[in-house]
């Protein structure tokens, strides 16, 4: 056991006995001390060994933190411990040992929103190694297991599930399951659609995952976008990320637009001259609110789709649309038809109405019936004096609110009777509407011998040839035949009748026939003609024109007598005396004629101007014309012109007197332009 040497070796060495030797050898030997994980105190200790032997080291100390300290061990992956810490061993060699720690690691797994078979698993690690636990099951119902991750937010796994695992540290393992939600892309009435559907997966304790919403396209209208609503009007933009929670059915929402335009269609104003608004999805129309309507002395009724339409959609209500539509303005104008009985003894109704639509300029009514008792309805006339007019019952166009009045006419027949009680013609006329009477010219009938004057039978009388005679009912007139110095009842027992052209004369048989009478007659009839008529009328006799004179005895005294009243001229000429004084007395009384006629066609007699009226003063106590003077410019304007006639016209010698200028001038202007 010696460690020193007592020889050296290679040496002479005196023995004085028989001695054994013993080699002394030595070795420095090393031992290293690995960490292994954990920290030694020293990482190596040495010592000599001699001969066979062995030699102390000491083990260093071992730290790690939340380890437990086993020992040393000659292995890396020792689990159990050769020597101890901080403690002298022997080696015989260079040695290496290792530290040998431990730890209790533990795996908890995290249902992160599903169910695992246990909570945590356990092992023990040593050193610089790893050990095992078992991952436990996962369960989830409708959702898939996809495994454990090291994350709770993992989507792919990193161990499965069951199965045995490696750890060198404690673990917090996470269960990964995952559901898949699809987005199924419903058209709704678009065109087109990018995609059918699209998917996605909600993971661990998500509640949601996201899709990219596909292209729309709409034919004609525009693209609004994505809606979980099929009946939606606004969307998720098309190419956005749509967040899912559960399988969806999204659907495209499109619109197209409906413009509908208004028309005033006659009325004042509107309220606005167009309005849209949009049909989506696969939906068929929209609906718009209609808008007002004013019309100035009318009434407003409402919307419609025809012009010509008298009922509509009321102002403000909502109008369903399902394409571009014109709406015309309906109104109406309410006329009144007021009825006016006017004379008749009833009507029907007194009044009625109808209504101008729109653009229309009238509406039309039924007129009613209308009676009058005694007479005859004729009809409707907006003229109260009307004498024609629309019947009852037809209908009757309108523009503006109108009287219209009952036209009716009562016919009234005058019959006139010769003293032999002979009818001698009847004449008749209509009262119409709230007339009172009617009017008739007595006529003058032209029987030889006779010139009539009617009495009624209350004793009114009645001249032939009197204008504009009145009646309310029909009547019969005979003949006043009343024998005394009137014009009216000719004093003539037989009368003989010529004809002259266009002229008559008829005269009593006691005068004889005159051939220079006639001759005077026919002369102032053909240069005088307008002497034999009154406003430019002759008398018809036969269905034929002739202008008459009569002739007969007359009445007593020298002059020609003419009748105020009659169509024609009636001209009584007393039949003494010569041929020459008939034929002035003819001129004389034509001109009364003449002049009376003036007054009916220019409103005043001839001889009533100022031009006569002056020649009248100037001349009425001279000796020309008469030895008397005159009392009235009538007589003096008529023997002015028989006096002319007779010189200038017949030019009778014996009627050569002196003719003023001034009075030749004013004859001959009123000769020449008679005015009648």
């Amino acid at each position: 056991n010696a460690t020193s040497a007592t020889y050296a070796y290679s040496k002479e060495i005196e023995i004085d006995k028989n001695l054994t030797l013993y080699a002394i050898t030595s070795k420095k030997l090393t031992a290293t001390f690995e960490g292994n994980g954990a920290t030694v105190g020293s990482k190596s200790a040495s010592c000599t060994i001699y001969n066979t032997g062995s030699c102390k080291v000491k083990t260093p100390s071992i730290t790690r933190s939340g380890w437990t300290v086993v020992g040393f061990g000659e292995s890396a992956n020792a689990t159990s411990k050769k020597y101890n810490a901080s403690t002298e061993i022997s080696i015989n060699s260079d040695t290496k040992l290792y530290a040998i720690t431990s730890k209790k690691l533990t795996a908890t797994f995290e249902g992160n929103g599903a169910i695992v078979g246990s909570k945590s698993a356990s092992c023990t690690i040593y050193n610089t190694g790893s050990c095992k636990v078992k991952t436990p099951s996962i369960t989830r119902s409708g959702w898939t297991v996809v495994g454990f991750g090291e994350s709770a937010n993992a989507t792919s796994k990193k161990y499965n599930v069951s199965t045995e695992i490696s750890i060198n540290s404690d673990a917090k393992l996470y269960a990964i399951t995952s559901k898949k939600i699809t987005a199924t892309f419903n058209k709704n009435g678009a065109t087109s659609i990018g995609k059918t559907s699209a998917t996605c997966s909600i993971y661990n304790t998500g509640t949601s995952c996201s899709v990219t919403l596909p292209s729309i396209t709409r034919t004609g209208g525009s693209v609004v976008g994505w809606s979980t609503s099929s009946s939606a009007t606004a969307g998720t933009t098309v190419g956005k990320t749509l967040t899912l929670k559960a399988n969806t059915t999204l659907y495209a929402i499109t619109s197209k637009k409906i413009t509908a335009t208004f028309n005033k269609n006659g009325a004042t104003s509107i309220g606005k001259t167009s309005a849209t608004c949009n049909v989506y999805n696969t939906g068929t129309s929209c609906n718009i609110t209609l808008p007002s309507i004013t019309r100035t002395g009318g009434s407003v009724v409402g919307w419609s789709t025809s012009s010509n339409s008298t009922t509509g959609t009321a102002v403000g209500k909502s109008l369903t649309l399902k394409s571009n539509t014109t709406l015309y303005a309906i109104t109406s104008k309410k006329i009144t038809a007021t009825f006016n009985k006017n004379g008749a003894t009833s009507i029907g109704k007194t009044s009625a109405t109808c209504s101008i639509y729109n653009t229309g300029t009238s509406c039309s009514v039924e007129l009613p019936s209308i009676t009058r008792t005694g007479g005859t309805a004729i009809g409707w006339s907006t003229s109260s004096s009307a004498t024609t007019g629309t019947a009852g019952g037809k209908s009757l166009t309108l523009k503006a609110n109108t009287t219209l009045y009952a036209i009716t006419k009562k016919t009234v027949t005058v019959t006139f009777k010769n003293p032999k009680g002979t009818t001698l013609g009847t004449q008749t006329c209509s009262i119409y509407n709230s007339k009172s009477s009617c009017s008739i010219d007595i006529p003058v009938y032209n029987e030889v011998g006779y010139a009539y004057r009617f009495r009624s039978s209350n004793g009114t009388t009645y001249d032939m040839g009197t204008k504009q005679v009145s009646f309310t009912d029909s009547i019969t007139l005979t003949p006043d035949t009343v024998k005394s110095n009137q014009n009216y009842y000719r004093y003539v027992s037989s009368v003989t009748s010529k004809k002259y052209n266009n002229l008559i004369v008829e005269l009593d048989n006691s005068c004889g026939y005159v051939d220079e009478t006639i001759t005077a007659l026919n002369g102032l009839y053909n240069n005088w003609s307008f002497m034999f008529r009154k406003s430019g009328k002759l008398m018809l006799i036969n269905n034929s024109l002739y202008e008459s004179v009569w002739w007969d005895q007359g009445h007593n005294g020298t002059y020609g007598v003419t009748y105020g009243n009659h169509n024609y001229r009636h001209i009584d000429i007393k039949c003494s005396g010569s041929s020459q004084k008939r034929a002035f007395n003819i001129a004389h009384e034509l001109t009364h004629k003449w002049d009376s006629g003036y007054l009916v066609s220019k409103g005043n007699k001839i001889s009533d101007s100022s031009t006569i009226i002056n020649l009248y003063n100037k001349y009425k106590g001279s000796s020309y014309f008469r030895t008397y003077t005159y009392t009235s410019t009538q007589e003096f304007f008529a023997d002015i012109v028989a006096y002319y006639y007779m010189k200038y016209i017949l030019k009778d010698s014996s009627y050569n007197i002196s003719y003023p200028s001034d009075i030749k001038t004013t004859v001959e202007n009123y000769l020449n332009n008679p005015g009648v």
